[in-house]
């Protein structure tokens, strides 16, 4: 009888381990889709296209996208890149569109 119980006991175990490892969780990557005009000119505003994906299986919950622009790209004075995405489920994504400006002395290409 002893034997069945821990037995009983072992299964019952390994099935919850099984079932805690299948909790839905997301996964978020960013990929750069595209930018236009190709090539991006000095002293010219360029669009950039970043798609924010949710390869996982669960939802993602107050999603905030923030775009911090490096040399040779800016924004205007008093532009944010912040995009509220909010929740972003399982298998989706959103992409975002942003207008930057390429600085004169950027290399050209």
């Amino acid at each position: 009888m002893i034997k069945k119980i821990v037995l009983l006991v072992t299964v019952l175990l390994l099935l919850s381990s099984f079932a805690a490892a299948t909790v839905d969780k997301p996964y978020l990557t960013t990929t750069l889709m595209k930018y236009e005009p190709q090539p991006a000119e000095p002293g010219k505003y360029v669009k950039v296209y970043i798609k924010l994906e949710n390869s996982g299986s669960g939802t993602s919950e107050n999603v905030l996208m923030k775009l911090v622009p490096e040399f040779p790209f800016s924004l205007d004075p008093g532009k944010s890149t912040d995009e509220f995405v909010g929740l972003l489920g399982g298998g989706s994504f959103h992409v975002a569109e942003y207008n930057l400006k390429v600085d004169e002395k950027a290399v050209e290409g």
